[in-house]
């Protein structure tokens, strides 16, 4: 199954778009979602290329300038003035929200989830500039538990530009992979150089894509956003909880 979904993203990107006009189409879509979720289960993550077009990763890339320079002062930077984050950016933007409030996204992370959800989308901005640790700080994951996150790259984004980093399994508790023993450091949410070198290389997926590219993970698996080398990388980010929204991350709204 995983390798029939593997060559056919493209079309099953293109099902997905379609509207809720027919019972036919929601029974097809109510089909797919269980089939990428079946994967996410599997791998730990699925990507959607074309998901957007690039004149609409263009405008949403628009609005996260425009709401960086209007709430420039309590907007969150890194150190390195390279990582840009608005949150809640679809509490302060109808065209944010969209990406927040999409029928097939939204039916992907219940059913992944198993649960209603709360949540919010990050705009963020990535500049390149030196010794920056790429987006999220380095390697990592985002909880001890289940969670879905998605990811749409509103530019192209190659092994220069930031790219998403994954290490396929590493979601599942009870894996081996290579020498990285996931009960002995399941407890841990921050990973060393050293530690991640324990990892077997083929395991390591370097998620690179056009504007437009939908990346659906759970981001309890070990991760990062690679340091960017050149330009800039826009991207829009769905976090969701099942119960609400933890205080550390609410008290960052604007």
């Amino acid at each position: 199954m995983i390798n029939y979904l593997a060559n056919n993203v493209r079309v099953f990107g293109n099902a997905l778009k379609d509207a809720f006009s027919s019972n036919r189409i929601k029974s097809e879509l109510d089909e797919k979602t269980k089939s990428i979720v079946a994967e996410i289960e599997t791998n730990g993550y699925f990507i959607i290329e074309d998901f957007l077009t690039k004149e609409e990763c263009r405008q949403l890339a628009n609005e996260i300038d425009s709401l960086l320079i209007k709430f420039d002062k309590s907007a969150w930077k890194d150190e390195y003035n390279s990582d840009h984050r608005l949150y809640a950016a679809d509490r302060k933007s109808n065209k944010i929200a969209g990406f927040f409030t999409d029928e097939r996204i939204d039916a992907v992370a219940k059913n992944y989830m198993k649960s209603d959800l709360v949540g919010f989308t990050l705009g963020a901005k990535l500049t390149a500039k030196p010794e920056n640790p790429g987006s999220g700080g380095g390697w990592h994951r985002d909880a001890l538990k289940k969670q879905i996150k998605a990811i749409i790259y509103l530019t192209d984004v190659d092994q220069d530009h930031g790219p998403f980093e994954y290490f396929v399994g590493s979601h599942k508790y009870d894996n081996k992979i290579g020498n990285f023993i996931m009960n002995e450091l399941k407890h841990h949410t921050r990973y060393t150089v050293e530690e991640i070198a324990g990892i077997a290389s083929e395991n390591h997926k370097v998620l690179t894509g056009k504007a437009g590219t939908l990346i659906l993970v759970d981001t309890s698996g070990i991760h990062r956003g690679a340091p960017i080398q050149k330009g800039e990388r826009y991207a829009l980010t769905n976090y969701y909880w099942k119960d609400k929204i933890p205080d550390h991350i609410s008290k960052l709204f604007i």
